[in-house]
């Protein structure tokens, strides 16, 4: 057959796809050439093949030359080597890949294990101050509760000079004193008189135990908090009156960042809960944050309903009167701020407890140090101020408009 005929038959079987593909003729004008298969016959036109049988291609093998046969071993010998070599090098970058992998993941880990020491580093230094301050903190109000007592007693030797009286002569104190008081000591009897040392050390303990009963007395009583196992506090924090902590912030060195009774960390982040600024009966949250101005810091109120809004000024009050104001024009409810209002919750006692522990609260020098105390019992704790205030908890709000209705 002609190969035209037999490239038709191909195609309308559809044996092969459709397509500007290598014609059958060429294809196979390439397999005569290299003595595959087929072959062309002697005389025959173009287009006309046949196929080679099986004692024809032996005899042509046979045919060869033995320095084809060698040429072909020799060929196949370095073919061979070429593979060989090939897989070899192969192995050893498989090898090496699998290394690199290996000493990547190991540097991980140790770039890792290096971060969590270096954190726990961070946070062991950071306790380590806080607890400093802490001592320095009660060594202060130590210092300011006995300056600040009642003169102390006339001490033995005192007790014992002499004195002048109008006529010029001296006279023995210890004459004008009342006697000594008598104690028992294994089985005797013996009077204070007897021995001024005891005596003397007796009055300095008694007197050490009512400073520290005393100051006891006078700490701030805050609740508990839940701490991680470095001892920070878990955030957020939520407290009364809809005030929740997101974040404590950082204490600055400069100037202006504290006053007698807060500290203005930078940084600080809270959510208050109070009267939305159209509708003085429906609540809003409202996003308080501490920022570092040009100046001092900057206080800033956003309300979530409306986040164009924002309100910045130099002080917590300043900022919290432009909110009142605003309610006042747009509610007709006037409100102002008070001696109570606490918008941000800065002066929260236990919100100064957490910044005095804070690193940097050494250099807040016009801050006036208190003692806090942790209790579990809450009916023991210290009244904030803020939760009652009108200005500052919406649930005071709530209920001072309810009473001025029904009156």
């Amino acid at each position: 057959m002609h190969v035209d005929e037999i490239e038709k038959v191909i195609r309308s079987s559809n044996m092969v796809p459709e397509g500007p593909s290598m014609s059958l003729e060429v294809l196979l004008t390439k397999e005569a050439a290299m003595g595959r298969k087929f072959t062309k016959p002697e005389g025959a036109s173009t287009g006309f093949f046949s196929l080679l049988t099986t004692q024809a291609t032996s005899g042509e093998m046979q045919s060869c030359s033995p320095s084809q046969t060698e040429n072909q071993s020799e060929s196949t010998s370095q073919t061979d080597t070429a593979l060989s070599s090939g897989i070899k090098y192969q192995y050893k970058y498989n090898q090496l890949k699998k290394t690199c992998k290996q000493l990547i993941y190991l540097n991980a880990a140790l770039y890792d294990e290096i971060n969590r020491l270096e954190q726990k580093i961070e946070s062991t230094s950071s306790e380590r101050k806080a607890l400093l301050k802490k001592v320095m903190a009660d060594q202060n109000i130590v210092n300011h509760n006995a300056k600040s007592g009642g003169p102390q007693s006339m001490s033995v030797a005192e007790s014992g000079s002499s004195a002048k009286t109008k006529t010029g002569k001296k006279k023995n104190l210890s004459s004008l004193s009342p006697p000594a008081k008598k104690r028992k000591v294994s089985g005797e009897t013996v009077s204070e008189e007897e021995n001024p040392i005891a005596s003397a050390t007796f009055s300095k303990k008694s007197q050490k135990k009512s400073k520290e009963d005393s100051r006891i007395a006078n700490s701030i009583k805050i609740p508990s908090i839940s701490l991680d196992s470095s001892g920070r506090p878990i955030l957020p924090i939520e407290l009364a009156a809809g005030l929740t902590i997101y974040s404590i912030g950082e204490i600055s060195d400069k100037s202006g960042y504290c006053t007698a009774n807060s500290i203005y960390p930078v940084g600080y982040c809270c959510t208050r809960e109070y009267a939305a600024i159209d509708d003085i009966s429906s609540s809003c949250l409202y996003t308080c944050k501490v920022t570092e101005g040009q100046s001092g810091p900057q206080f800033e109120i956003s309300p979530d309903s409306d986040p164009d809004i924002l309100l910045v000024d130099s002080t917590p009050d300043k900022c919290h009167d432009q909110l009142l104001k605003l309610i006042t024009e747009n509610t007709d409810h006037e409100l102002a701020t008070s001696t109570k209002s606490d918008f941000f919750g800065l002066k929260h006692p236990l919100i100064r407890n957490l910044l005095q522990c804070s690193q940097g609260a050494n250099n807040c020098l016009e801050y006036q140090w208190c003692m806090f105390e942790v209790v579990k019992n809450n009916s023991k704790l210290t009244a904030v101020p803020s939760e009652n205030d009108v200005t500052s908890s919406y649930k005071a709000l709530v209920e001072h408009l309810l009473s001025t209705e029904t009156v």
